[in-house]
């Protein structure tokens, strides 16, 4: 938690001066806008298909995939060639469960 009296942009955790998104519409709706704007970010959109664009957050995307999330059950993969078998039979999770499982992991790991 923390109040927005006395941020600077740059300045101490947050918030950070640019804010890089891809075209995603919950990046793109009028609340982060505002968020941001109220903030003083800027807003950088990111190049369609090139995640060269925003590298960190990719990367530990495929971090989180190939150590964590290809690991537990009903696991679809990135593609259809990667699907396991009669995935939908098997175990499913909540948001808030997946959150759970995440937070743990990277803590651990």
């Amino acid at each position: 938690m923390f109040a927005e009296d006395g941020l600077v942009p740059g300045g101490g955790l947050c918030p950070p001066e640019t804010l890089v998104i891809d075209h995603g519409r919950a990046f793109t709706s009028a609340h982060v806008i505002g968020v941001c704007t109220r903030l003083g970010m800027s807003i950088q959109p990111a190049q369609p298909k090139k995640p060269t664009d925003k590298p960190t957050v990719e990367r530990f995307f495929r971090t989180l995939r190939e150590g964590l999330i290809q690991h537990l059950p009903a696991y679809k993969g990135p593609d259809v060639h990667s699907r396991g078998q009669a995935v939908e039979d098997a175990a499913f999770f909540f948001i808030h469960e997946v959150e759970e499982i995440v937070r743990e992991w990277i803590t651990e790991v």
